[in-house]
């Protein structure tokens, strides 16, 4: 019985490692972003706190399972097999799916970059986008996340969202993150602009995520009424004047009207 005991608790050691071990991979997985497509080992594990052995051993691993490869500069990036898993991402969510004509059209429409957004803990998250090819090359890379507060798109899930969404969200800081002069900076003056989001029905990015951008945002539903996801636009500040703002708005909506009616559709 003694041994019996060792035994399962020693199974149990094994697998809680191997649960830790998982956990360590993916954070190293998830520091390979839009900010930061590519990382030396040296540099890695300075970011993640950990030993340059381990996170050798951890990017060799995904390097041979085709998740990450190696650049001519001996760095880590993005492998093919990421990309085929977010290609088969995109096939099968019917959000995506439901949504691809209706950005299309909104793009064309507007002469801006179309978005579908949704919520990733404290981030928007893009998860497709269209845009002309003229505004594609008139228009800075984009960063597929972005804080909630600072986004059109982020602000309708805040906005939208419950109570406690939003205490969660702000916890206890007095200070948010900004990335531009004109990013929301305090959790006071957030609430107004939340309040002031469900009012009109829409939500504002005026150069809060990136000097000279905005960006417009309504909700997106499911049949039964529960937010999906933020459809937005965006353009150079120039080219989306206050003025324009109700007739885009207008056409936002209609979008995303056209995206809840195509998700009551039979699969």
């Amino acid at each position: 019985m003694a041994n019996g005991t060792r035994t399962a608790g020693g199974n149990a050691r094994t697998e809680s490692n191997s649960v830790k071990s998982v956990t360590k991979s993916l954070e190293l997985l998830n520091c390979f972003t839009d900010d930061h497509p590519e990382w030396g080992v040296t540099e890695l594990a300075d970011y993640v706190g950990m030993c340059k052995s381990a996170v050798h051993r951890f990017l060799s691993s995904f390097e041979a399972a085709r998740y990450l490869e190696r650049t001519e500069g001996h760095r880590y990036r993005l492998g093919l097999r990421c990309m085929e898993l977010g290609m088969m991402f995109q096939i099968n969510d019917r959000l995506i799916r439901a949504s691809e004509r209706a950005l299309r059209v909104l793009a064309e429409e507007t002469g801006s970059i179309a978005h579908l957004s949704r919520l990733d803990g404290r981030e928007s998250v893009e998860l497709l986008r269209f845009c002309t090819i003229s505004r594609m090359i008139q228009t800075p890379k984009f960063s597929t996340r972005r804080e909630a507060h600072s986004t059109a798109k982020g602000k309708i899930f805040l906005a939208y969202g419950s109570d406690d969404d939003l205490r969660n969200f702000l916890g206890p800081r007095k200070m948010l993150k900004t990335y531009t002069d004109f990013t929301i900076s305090s959790p006071e003056q957030l609430r107004l602009e939340l309040r002031q989001i469900r009012q009109q029905g829409f939500a504002i990015d005026n150069q809060e995520s990136y000097t000279g951008m905005r960006c417009l945002a309504v909700p997106v539903y499911l049949s039964y009424g529960r937010l999906a996801a933020a459809l937005s636009i965006s353009n150079a500040a120039g080219d989306m004047p206050p003025t324009a703002i109700p007739h885009l708005v207008s056409k936002l909506r209609r979008m995303s009207a056209q995206i809840t009616t195509n998700l009551r559709r039979p699969r």
